[in-house]
């Protein structure tokens, strides 16, 4: 027979974002107890009328996933000022839609929420069946880059390096796109700590597909992750067997957070778009 916890916990992911043009979010769920339902049906009556000989009521079934919380009290404060956090129904227009339509997601409903770096927050969910969580996150300070070593003009298919300021303690990910299809533009990795260079690694498959644009706009990012951040998205992901639920090897995953399961995380971050043409060889 299979054994374990039966009391509900929170399993919370909230991220703070210092960038105004990302959303910070929290989404909140709950973990269940071995006997207790996955989902709830309820249904609504409908009238349907396609004419006056086929009309009339029928019931529509309507499916929650118990594992959600969407009634969740849910704040986050800088130790001055306090901002209540949501549940937002539609996702759809925003970043947050990489995430899948089931999730409680909650946001800032005045959508003027951005974090400041380098400040401390913490973060308070209440559900009224009496689950509490609490966590805690330093956003890193903002990353500086180096624009002014790039030329004006990269060249497409061929490495280039990327310069910051060094910033003691901090975790950085580096991540680049073209805004065309361009073999070779996308990377996403982390930097070892102490570096602040970076040179990307034009792969060698890319060499047999040179076509593509001539002109294209590349995207330099550059983040700095909190060691909560750090240590949910990458810490953790790197044991060979992990659980969602129980973590590595049965080690329960907290990362920020008290009272439950979870991540509470922040980042900051900086970036720049350069034009990158095609070389005249590559013209030909």
């Amino acid at each position: 027979p299979v054994t374990g916890d039966t009391t509900p916990q929170l399993n919370v992911l909230g991220l703070i974002s210092t960038d105004s043009t990302l959303r910070s979010f929290v989404v909140v769920h709950k973990t269940l107890g071995l006997n207790s339902p996955d989902q709830t049906i309820t249904y609504d009556t409908l009238w349907y009328s396609y004419d006056h000989q086929h009309s009339g009521y029928y019931l529509s079934p309507r499916i929650a996933s118990s594992y959600l919380v969407d009634d969740a009290v849910v704040t986050i404060s800088d130790g001055t000022q306090s901002w209540n956090f949501i549940f937002q129904t539609d996702t759809s227009s925003d970043f947050m839609n990489r995430f899948s339509s089931d999730q409680s997601i909650y946001v800032d409903p005045t959508g003027t929420f951005t974090g400041v770096p380098d400040t401390d927050y913490e973060l308070e969910v209440t559900t009224p069946d009496s689950l509490h969580l609490t966590g805690q996150t330093h956003t890193p300070p903002k990353p500086v880059l180096y624009s002014n070593i790039l030329p004006d003009t990269l060249v497409l298919h061929s490495n280039f390096t990327i310069s910051w300021q060094f910033q003691a303690g901090t975790i950085n990910q580096i991540a680049t796109y073209s805004d065309d299809y361009l073999c070779g533009s996308d990377y996403d990795e982390l930097v070892r700590a102490g570096d602040s260079t970076w040179t990307t690694a034009y792969p060698f498959d890319c060499y047999r597909n040179e076509g593509g644009p001539s002109t294209s706009q590349l995207h330099i990012v550059l983040k700095n992750l909190d060691p909560n951040y750090y240590g949910y998205f990458y810490e953790s992901q790197a044991n060979d067997f992990y659980s969602f639920l129980i973590g590595a090897g049965g080690t329960v995953i907290r990362y920020g957070v008290t009272g439950g399961l979870g991540v509470f995380g922040s980042f900051s971050r900086t970036g720049l778009v350069q034009i990158g043409r095609a070389s005249c060889r590559e013209r030909v």
